[in-house]
């Protein structure tokens, strides 16, 4: 459908000097990236969830890829999402 639409922006920033740096401890999470982070916004009214994959390679920012783990901002703190090595779901 044409709500299903979603915008995926790349930003080459710290997403701490935005978002903050708050994760709950357990989480598996032992920081949050100082160099990147993507931006995923459905349209307003979608209701759709679709698969995302994320290209995590030796040229990235990432220097452990095996110990790499897709988070979201909950408004308040980063949290650990569901993931494997082929895309997680938003």
């Amino acid at each position: 459908m044409a709500t299903d639409e979603f915008t995926a922006q790349y930003v080459r920033a710290n997403p701490q000097n935005v978002y903050g740096n708050s994760y709950f401890l357990g989480s598996g999470i032992d920081h949050i990236s100082y160099a990147e982070y993507w931006t995923l916004e459905r349209d307003i009214l979608s209701t759709a969830t679709k698969r995302i994959a994320l290209d995590v390679h030796p040229t990235s920012f990432c220097i452990k890829d095996l110990t790499t783990f897709v988070s979201q901002f909950d408004g308040t703190d980063w949290t650990n999402e569901p993931s494997t090595g082929s895309g997680f779901y938003l």
